[in-house]
């Protein structure tokens, strides 16, 4: 669970479901839209994470995607006994290696006998493991990412399929292409190999005044006090930095555990209505 100041983040409780379970089950009632699971590199395990994702793709015929992700904050660590451990360079050089063992694992089996085994050995990866899930129409999922860092747009170069770009100004958005095109020719792929995907939004209304309401609110909805990261503090309470481990960073309140907290928050939700 996620805290600021001894607090636990209300949304981490009752409003983040996992993505891939959430998915699976909108592959049972749909047919014709793409099932995109945002998963981090940083702290999901190679092996564990291909076979979950393989299962997405099978039990939609051939529909899931993987949005690539890298995580440096400490509390998603803390779930993991690992803390914030990575440089954020570091970080990408793991997300390669670990796409490559997912490929590898994905393209393992093509249903025409037995799985061959994967092994991997590398400094931030290692695995040997068989595949369990075969592939699915599509053979694997599609690949998708959004790091705008030079790590980032080099880990797209090497994998994704499709990227999400920020840049929504002509000029910039050129040169992001312009450099996506020269990465993906140093990794021996072609300029069409990869989707761009901008990531406007468009607001309408009948004047300007109304659009410009309207937009005011989309934003509020999108980033209010329950959704801002509770690393957003007002008081200007120490956060840890993304190399320090959580059971080392200070804080400037009474220490409360995560456990007595949501001890606290269950009793309180659970206890009876009172009726008018």
């Amino acid at each position: 669970m996620r805290e600021n100041q001894g607090r636990i983040f209300d949304l981490d409780v009752a409003g983040r479901p996992d993505a891939i379970t959430q998915l699976s089950a909108l592959a049972a009632v749909t047919e014709r839209i793409g099932l995109v699971a945002t998963q981090n590199t940083t702290y999901n395990y190679p092996a564990d994470l291909a076979r979950r994702l393989a299962s997405l793709d099978l039990l939609s015929a051939g529909r899931a995607g993987w949005n690539i992700v890298t995580t440096d904050n400490a509390w998603t660590g803390a779930n993991f006994r690992q803390g914030g451990w990575l440089e954020h360079e570091r970080r990408y050089d793991r997300a390669g290696q670990f796409v490559d063992a997912a490929k590898e694992l994905w393209s393992s089996w093509d249903g025409r006998g037995p799985a061959r085994p994967v092994e991997r050995d590398t400094d931030l990866v290692r695995l040997r493991a068989t595949a369990t899930v075969p592939v699915s129409p599509q053979s694997r999922p599609v690949l998708f990412q959004a790091g705008d860092s030079d790590g980032g747009r080099d880990l797209a170069a090497r994998h994704a399929d499709v990227v999400f770009s920020a840049n929504t100004e002509y000029g910039k958005a050129v040169a992001y292409a312009a450099d996506l095109r020269d990465r993906l020719a140093r990794h021996g792929r072609s300029p069409d190999s990869l989707r761009i995907l901008p990531g406007a939004s468009v607001v309408l209304g009948d004047t300007p005044a109304e659009a410009e309401e309207k937009a005011r609110w989309v934003r509020g909805e999108q980033i209010n006090g329950p959704r801002r990261s509770p690393s957003w503090s007002s008081t200007g309470a120490p956060t840890c930095p993304p190399t320090t481990r959580t059971d080392r960073c200070p804080t400037s309140s009474p220490a409360r555990t995560s456990s007595t907290l949501h001890a606290a928050r269950s009793r309180s939700r659970t206890a009876p209505a009172k009726r008018p």
